[in-house]
């Protein structure tokens, strides 16, 4: 299933990102199953943005207006990352 501009995404329950420390790494963590994932800045961003409100459009435009780039740039990448995260259980529709 691929993601689209209209839907809104949420976290599964169990989830946590940290980011942002000294060595610029990434991460999401599955308390539950203890598995971890390591994020780009990117998608790091966008994840913290999956809030169970905001559409992908949002969070595209969000992502944008913060790498100072237009739209079209992020976009691609953020929907089929966003629907990775979608097929591996990971965010919710």
């Amino acid at each position: 299933m691929l993601v689209e501009s209209q839907n809104v995404l949420k976290m599964r329950d169990g989830l946590a990102l940290y980011g942002g420390d000294a060595d610029g790494k990434y991460w999401l963590f599955d308390t539950v199953s203890g598995q971890h994932y390591r994020l780009n800045h990117v998608g790091f961003r966008a994840l913290s943005l999956v809030d169970g409100v905001r559409s992908v459009e949002q969070i595209e435009k969000e992502c944008a207006t913060y790498y100072r780039v237009e739209t079209d740039v992020v976009s691609s990448d953020i929907v089929e990352f966003l629907t990775g995260c979608l097929e591996k259980g990971l965010v919710s529709m």
